[in-house]
């Protein structure tokens, strides 16, 4: 278009100048063609700058790491006439990627819509934005542009490959007994009865005993708790944030998998700007809400009693490293987990 525009001043300019050379009416009523179509032109692109809209269009709201991000972009003409064409600029930003802009062009669209499809890929997990930085509609002879209506900012969640870990290799390692074993192991740890606690922790067996309220520090009878022991600026480190989700993911699935056996509720705990959450896992579609929600930064789960903070150190955790512990042993080398 930059090309065109140059071209017809240069046109113009000689124009001008043969008219003031010589007085011949064919020069003038060349020139005044010359100045008139582009005029006539342009008035009738103004009412296609209100009467076009281009939309970005995604097939699905969710997927999952390494799948093609497919996308369309819409652009609609409810004028009477057809638009020559119709320039669109596209934005897109990917977790821990750099932002890729792309410049399409949409040409004769009639009366109606015409869809673009485009592809793009989902390198790491997290958030991923689309948006039209630029869209224009243009007149017949390429001369002038005029901004038309975009839609707005789309939204897309890229989740982690969840490859369950395999039941095989958890007996075989011993790593299930060890496990559920820690959390039964829990329900031991007593303390004395303080001001705000509540009365339903209150160990009643051992307080008629002692004749003195005792509570339950530390309780997870029926549940089985995994602690995701990462700081707040680790989520930005995309690949090292993409191997762990895979890695707590993984873990996950397994255990929701054998609480139908062993009766005991997953429930996963984390800490978002120094805040601990715990939400159950009751199933596979819990399990993606979750998955969704911390990718997303939504508000999700339940605040975490004061209490049961100082124990999450000696539970069950994966750390940053991708590392599974209970307590202080790290059994997630002994094992050899394929995640």
């Amino acid at each position: 278009m930059t090309a065109r525009r140059v071209c017809y001043l240069l046109l113009l300019m000689a124009g001008i100048y043969f008219t003031l050379l010589y007085d011949f009416q064919v020069l003038r009523f060349l020139l005044c063609c010359v100045v008139v179509i582009p005029i006539a032109s342009l008035l009738l692109l103004l009412p296609k700058a209100f009467l076009c809209r281009v939309d970005v269009e995604i097939k699905q709201s969710v997927v999952t790491r390494g799948e093609p991000l497919k996308l369309a972009v819409i652009a609609g003409n409810k004028g009477f006439l057809p638009t020559a064409r119709i320039f669109v600029t596209l934005r897109y930003r990917g977790q821990g990627e750099k932002e890729v802009v792309e410049k399409e062009w949409l040409y004769g669209v009639g009366r109606g819509s015409k869809k673009l499809s485009l592809e793009l890929s989902a390198a790491h997990c997290g958030e991923a934005r689309f948006a039209i930085k630029r869209a224009g509609v243009c007149d017949y002879l390429g001369l002038f542009s005029l901004p038309v209506r975009k839609g707005k900012t789309i939204r897309l969640c890229v989740t982690p490959v969840i490859t369950p870990v395999s039941q095989k290799e958890m007996e075989k390692s011993g790593l299930r007994a060890k496990l559920f074993a820690a959390e039964q192991d829990g329900d031991t740890a007593l303390r004395d009865y303080q001001p705000g606690d509540s009365i339903h922790r209150v160990y009643w067996k051992l307080s008629v005993k002692t004749e003195a309220l005792q509570v339950r520090a530390y309780e997870q009878t029926g549940s089985m708790r995994l602690f995701l022991n990462y700081s707040d600026g680790f989520c930005d480190q995309a690949l090292k944030w993409d191997r762990y989700l895979d890695t707590a993911c993984s873990l996950l699935c397994f255990l929701i998998g054998e609480s139908g056996a062993t009766r005991m509720v997953p429930e996963i705990v984390w800490q978002q700007q120094g805040i601990f959450y715990r939400h159950e896992m009751r199933s596979m579609e819990a399990l993606y809400a979750w998955a969704y929600a911390i990718l997303m930064r939504e508000d999700m789960g339940q605040l975490l009693a004061e209490e049961e903070i100082p124990f999450l150190k000696g539970s069950c955790r994966l750390d940053e490293d991708c590392k599974l512990y209970i307590g202080e042993q790290c059994v997630y080398e002994e094992i050899g987990m394929g995640i």
